[in-house]
This record gives structure tokens, sequence and C-alpha cells, in this order.
């Protein structure tokens, strides 16, 4: 008689671990950009209240806050004109915007927004610059209009 042994045999356990191993690696480059676009997104977000509080501190002052300690909001840590929140740096610029980039050795210059305020040097725009191709889809993503810059966006408020 004839006994029947059931499961995998080892040719079809390695096709399947193979497959899922393709389809990972497939899909984790989409993953980490679509990260990244949310932290871009809350960076963003953060930047409005920074330029928010800017613009109540120029109403009462004439002039913008040279320091966060002078702002009505608490941004992250750190004292002065730049502090970091969560995985992003925020630095107050006495040309009237906050330039907000990815915190980290590594992470610098991937890519970096300049929040402009409503009397600084263009007033009230957005700007989302990178200087690597494959980083331009982050900008891509948080809408605006790409300027004749090759890797540079003006995002429409």
């Amino acid at each position: 008689m004839k006994t029947l042994y059931g499961g995998l045999t080892f040719t079809e356990l390695a096709v399947v671990v193979l497959f899922f191993c393709f389809s990972a690696a497939l899909s984790f480059p989409k993953y980490a950009v679509s990260v990244e676009k949310s932290r871009a997104a809350e960076a963003l977000k953060i930047g409005k209240d920074i330029k928010d509080a800017q613009e109540r501190y120029y109403m009462k002052n004439n002039q913008y806050a040279k320091d966060f300690a002078d702002l009505d909001i608490i941004v992250g840590s750190g004292r002065g004109t730049a502090v970091t929140q969560g995985k992003f740096v925020f630095n107050l610029l006495p040309q009237g915007y906050t330039y907000i980039f990815p915190a980290g050795g590594e992470n610098l210059n991937k890519y970096w927004f300049d929040y402009y305020y409503s009397h600084g040097a263009r007033p009230g725009a957005i700007a989302c610059r990178t200087y690597k191709k494959r980083y331009s889809k982050i900008c891509a993503s948080v809408g605006g209009e790409k300027d004749s810059s090759v890797y540079e966006w003006f995002i429409n408020q």
C-alpha cells in the first residue's frame, strides 16, 4: 500500500519564498516614498502653525520673531532660531521665512521647504526644493506648480 504525505516539496516552497521576496522588494520603495510624503505633509502643517504665529508676532511688534521662545506656540525641542520636531528641523530665518528640512546627517539635502511669511521675500509662498531627482516625487506630492528650476515647486495655498 502506498503512503501519501501532504505538503510542499522544497522546490515549491523555494518558489513561494522567492515570489514573496520579489514582491516585497518591488513594494518597499513605494512604501518608503509614501512614508516620506506623510512626514512632509506633517512638516508643512507645523510650518503653517509657525507662519501663523510669526504673523501674530509681526502684528504686535512690526517684525518677525528671531527666536522660537518669542512665539506663542511650542514647537519641538531646542532653543533659539532652530528646533527639532519629529523628523524635521525648523529654522527661523531673518529674510522672512522658515527653512524646514529633514533631521539627521544622512537626510540633509534630500529635500527642504521654504515657508515664506506675508512680509517676506515671496509673500505667502511655500517652496519645496531638492537636488536629487528621486525626491522630486515628495515635492510634487504636496501640490503646487513646478518652477523653471528642475527640482523646485511652488505650492499654492
